[in-house]
């Protein structure tokens, strides 16, 4: 999800981070639909509010830099699903087999990347409105990382081995 390309300016600074969330709002969204329609209603509500949040963010974001020439970025860079070639895992396999286990595990590992990205950001920067905008948005993952972490705790883990379904069927 995070960029390779380094952040030397405040503009690619705001590039980033509207990539970021924006790819985030949608993977929520996409998230939230899928859960829906498989009846998953708990985790589907946390991934609305998410997309929510993260669509709010990117509004925000686009907001505050108006005017301000943004360089074009790759975006599969920042994709949650498709940063690979085609021919090693397609989108339709990874949905026929998520869980909302798996949803939000995508998700944690996704936020985490954007945090410690930005965290990365505001610690080497001598800019220090990029410094600012770096903490803002490390602070913001933070807080998203935290629900995430939450819903995982309470999502059931998915069956994966013989033993599972042993210690399933022996209660």
């Amino acid at each position: 999800m995070a960029s390779t390309q380094p952040i030397g300016t405040l503009s690619e600074c705001y590039a980033q981070a509207l990539m970021i969330e924006r790819e985030a709002a949608a993977r929520c969204s996409e998230f939230a639909e899928f859960l829906e329609d498989h009846g998953a209603l708990a985790t589907a509500a946390v991934f609305h509010k998410l997309a929510r949040y993260e669509q709010h963010h990117a509004n925000e974001l686009a907001r505050r830099a108006e005017g301000v020439p943004l360089p074009d970025l790759r975006q599969w860079e920042f994709s949650w699903l498709d940063d690979a070639p085609p021919e090693q895992v397609s989108r339709e396999f990874v949905f026929h087999l998520m869980t909302p286990y798996h949803a939000i595990k995508i998700a944690l590992e996704a936020e985490r990347r954007a945090k410690t990205m930005f965290a990365r950001v505001a610690g080497t920067t001598d800019d220090p409105e990029i410094k600012v905008l770096a903490e803002e948005l490390a602070a913001e993952e933070s807080e998203h990382v935290n629900w995430l972490e939450d819903a995982l705790a309470k999502a059931p883990r998915p069956l994966v081995s013989e033993a599972d379904f042993e210690q399933m069927l022996s209660r």
